[in-house]
């Protein structure tokens, strides 16, 4: 069984990797698609022994019990990463603490305490990816989206397609910023979403 195989206490790149997809998929909103698997993986991700190996995978650790329903295991994982932090530099205490915020479920909380300029490529000390960075980031915008906040979505977004205009997700988390507040442009931003989805998947 593929997950099986990747469930080895070494971390093992697939293993990761299907971690970093469900996390995704999560946040496109299509993990329904996924049926239990998210509960079956956070199910083995109880075991203490996957824990504190590297500090990108607890974050996707704590992110699958959180939104599985096991809090009581997550709160041991946090508090457990919480005691390493405590350990740390206070600088570097301060950039490890809003890397662990992306593994918690409470939305208004976590952006409190991310702040109003939130960036993920200023927290490469967890280790992850610069595309794992990416889905950070969409994390956040989500956040702010789910709490109301599209004019800053709109602001934020702007500003990094220009940097990558091929992510057609990011076209219509744009999208969406624009609809909530009633803005004409979010017919615009949509077909161009569903032009470069087209090309995408073609």
């Amino acid at each position: 069984m593929i997950l099986a195989s990747c469930l080895e206490l070494s971390i093992d790149p697939v293993y990761l990797n299907a971690i970093s997809l469900l996390l995704r998929v999560y946040v496109r909103g299509e993990i329904d698609f996924f049926g239990d698997r998210l509960k079956i993986l956070a199910g083995y991700l109880t075991n203490q022994a996957f824990w504190y190996l590297e500090w990108h995978l607890d974050v996707l650790i704590l992110w699958a019990l959180a939104s599985t329903g096991a809090f009581d295991k997550g709160e041991d994982l946090l508090k457990g990463l919480r005691f390493r932090i405590s350990k740390m530099s206070k600088k570097k205490q301060q950039a490890m603490q809003s890397g662990m915020l992306n593994g918690k479920g409470n939305y208004k909380e976590a952006l409190e305490l991310l702040g109003p300029d939130f960036e993920a490529n200023n927290f490469k000390t967890i280790g992850a990816s610069d595309e794992q960075l990416d889905v950070f980031n969409e994390v956040w915008y989500v956040m702010l989206l789910n709490t109301g906040q599209a004019i800053k979505v709109i602001e934020v977004i702007g500003k990094r397609i220009k940097m990558r205009e091929g992510a057609p997700f990011m076209w219509r988390l744009l999208e969406r910023g624009y609809a909530m507040v009633g803005r004409p442009e979010a017919t615009t931003v949509g077909e161009q979403a569903k032009c470069l989805e087209t090309a995408y998947f073609k």
